[in-house]
């Protein structure tokens, strides 16, 4: 009976004591003291403390319910794209959210957690329109924002940078608006690709950009493209003001893009006039734009590059494969040739070409990572070292590649060379404190002076 009274006493002292935590809608019109418009802020959310995340709200946000977009890291640095982008969060009058938590190797469950607590505490402390809440991920993090986009209701988009969502669930996914973007020189460029051919006949509204660049987050102008294209999917959610708006201004970018290569490059010219349409289709009259498709469509000069690229795309797919058949069979020294010669052809090809023996070799270095990672994991220190090996092979400026011989010595116990792989990982830019402190490896050193002033180095 006391057991019982006390239980009921727990929940009573629990509801009464975290009830007001969660601000009324009233008082969600006011932002919490502690965050600084215009500045990004770091929060600790409500009911999880140790969940944190940062959040910065625009200038202008003043008064009404604000949509807000979450982003996720591959390496749990939420401030990198919030501080990135937070010209658009001024210009669109958006709230940006990041989690510090979600990162690349954090089991699917853990990523739902930290981002419905990440949700719900903006939900509490924010004036956020639940109905217009959009996630954001580059390279791991943008596979975890489509996986949560799939498993949490009410998503209304989802920008997937340098990675996209698995194929398999888009006969079942909710109908959120999906952007896929990618560098050209992006080792998953190819991935997306083939991706945006599989979304052609799915439900699920869809953009594919690409940029100038390499695996990482995309420029803010291409950026941009990607928000107004999930805002104008959801226009049903926006009053007509907000509408008319973006309407506006996407008509001018749009135009601009067509302008800038309209009669030099056909093909590029057919793929403006075709995001002209997809982007605005439902909101206002674009049969000039597709009569320009159609009668682009069937010149012979198009057909032909398209078939040339779709060419392309298919001897970079038969590469990958190549690849990953070359580390169970081939020996060490027969990666120095591949080498070479990749990066032969990137010099001497035409830039189509070039850009895909560059994406080819990203790929190669993505390979050797995942390999060497799989061998740390499976406790297979043989297969660690001879990943090691190629990986060095295929990518020697890789502050990664240096980071993992600094773990395989402190696995051999080898102090030395240890520490001397760690001096070169972040002598080549490697800055991640919180891994090396975390790392099991290292923790026999952390009482050591020599670990812990390197440790002071990266700090500052």
């Amino acid at each position: 009976m006391n057991r019982q009274v006390n239980k009921g006493f727990q929940f009573f002292f629990l509801f009464f004591f975290f009830l007001p935590a969660c601000h009324s809608a009233a008082e969600r019109t006011r932002f919490p003291a502690q965050v600084n418009k215009g500045s990004v802020t770091v929060m600790h959310c409500i009911g999880s403390p140790m969940e944190e995340y940062v959040v910065y709200v625009p200038v202008a946000c003043d008064t009404g319910l604000f949509f807000v977009f979450v982003f996720f890291d591959s390496h749990g640095k939420g401030r990198e794209p919030v501080t990135l982008y937070r010209s658009l969060a001024e210009k669109y009058g958006v709230i940006l959210a990041g989690s510090n938590r979600i990162k690349n190797g954090l089991p699917m469950m853990d990523v739902m957690s930290s981002f419905r607590d990440v949700l719900q505490d903006l939900k509490c402390r924010f004036p956020v329109d639940t109905h217009r809440i959009f996630l954001a991920g580059f390279s791991g993090g943008a596979r975890m924002a489509s996986l949560a986009a799939v498993y949490q209701q009410g998503i209304a988009g989802v920008i997937a940078c340098g990675a996209g969502m698995d194929p398999s669930l888009l006969s079942s996914a909710p109908a959120f608006a999906f952007t896929g973007i990618a560098g050209l020189q992006d080792m998953n460029y190819s991935e997306l690709m083939a991706l945006k051919d599989k979304m052609k006949s799915c439900r699920i509204p869809n953009q594919f950009l690409v940029f100038e660049g390499k695996h990482e987050w995309p420029p803010v102008n291409t950026m941009e493209d990607g928000l107004l294209f999930v805002l104008l999917k959801n226009h049903r959610r926006l009053s007509l003001r907000e509408k008319d708006q973006l309407i506006q201004m996407a008509n001018v970018r749009l135009r601009q893009a067509i302008d800038s290569v309209a009669g030099k490059d056909l093909l590029q010219w057919l793929r403006k006039e075709q995001n002209y349409v997809n982007y605005l289709k439902e909101l206002k009259d674009v049969t000039p734009h597709i009569s320009r498709v159609d009668s682009l469509l069937r010149l012979a000069e198009v057909q032909k590059a398209i078939r040339e690229e779709q060419l392309l795309l298919q001897r970079e797919e038969a590469y990958k494969k190549k690849l990953q058949e070359a580390f169970i069979n081939q020996p060490e020294e027969w990666w120095d040739n591949e080498t070479r010669r990749l990066k032969e052809n990137i010099r001497a090809l035409p830039p189509a070409e070039s850009l895909m023996y560059q994406r080819i070799l990203a790929y190669a270095s993505l390979l050797s990572y995942s390999y060497v990672n799989h061998a740390f994991s499976s406790r297979n220190p043989h297969a660690a070292l001879q990943g090691l090996r190629i990986y060095h092979r295929v990518d020697p400026g890789n502050p990664d590649c240096a980071y993992f011989y600094a773990c395989y010595y402190a696995w051999q116990k080898n102090y030395p060379e240890m520490m001397n792989a760690l001096r070169e990982a972040i002598d080549k830019g490697f800055n991640d404190r919180d891994k090396i402190v975390h790392e099991p490896f290292f923790v026999p050193y952390s009482q050591d002076k020599e670990f812990n002033q390197l440790l002071q180095q990266l700090a500052k």
